[in-house]
């Protein structure tokens, strides 16, 4: 297992925000707490509490590997659910509401976008053609 820390940070396509994915405590299950969150990238305190912001905070779930959409508005997470063992796994979107002055992120809304039983999806990655900006790609498998 992994030790509780920061992992795979990206920068925000207009280079405004970080995001990364933290485990704060070994916990039990599937793969254990994992929690998607996002901050100013020219904040100087990075990666403290103070600076940060978490998103869909829950003990049952592991937010793993966000990634930003091209116009810096969103984040697909790969999410192991363990409170649900028909579908654990699936590719989650969190729309955020980004504030610059002064600067805040907050979850718009989150919407599970490969729902159903019997498919695993990981891995997700938007689009980087303008033309196609929110269309997203994953692994899935049965």
């Amino acid at each position: 297992l992994l030790p509780p820390g920061d992992y795979d940070p990206k920068i925000s396509p207009d280079g405004t925000m970080l995001t990364s994915y933290r485990r704060l405590t070994e916990t039990p299950g599937l793969f254990g707490d994992w929690d998607v969150w996002v901050g100013r990238f020219s904040d100087p305190t990075q990666p403290t509490d103070s600076s940060i912001t978490f998103l869909d905070v829950d003990a049952n779930t592991a937010n793993l590997f966000p990634r930003w959409n091209l116009d810096s508005t969103k984040l697909a997470v790969w999410r192991i659910d363990n409170g649900s063992p028909l579908d654990p796994i699936d590719i989650v979107v969190f729309d955020l509401d980004v504030q610059s002055a002064p600067f805040s992120v907050s979850l718009a809304a989150k919407n599970n976008i490969t729902v159903g039983k019997g498919w695993s999806e990981t891995m997700p990655s938007w689009n980087t053609d303008p033309v196609q900006a929110d269309t997203l790609i994953y692994s899935g498998s049965r």
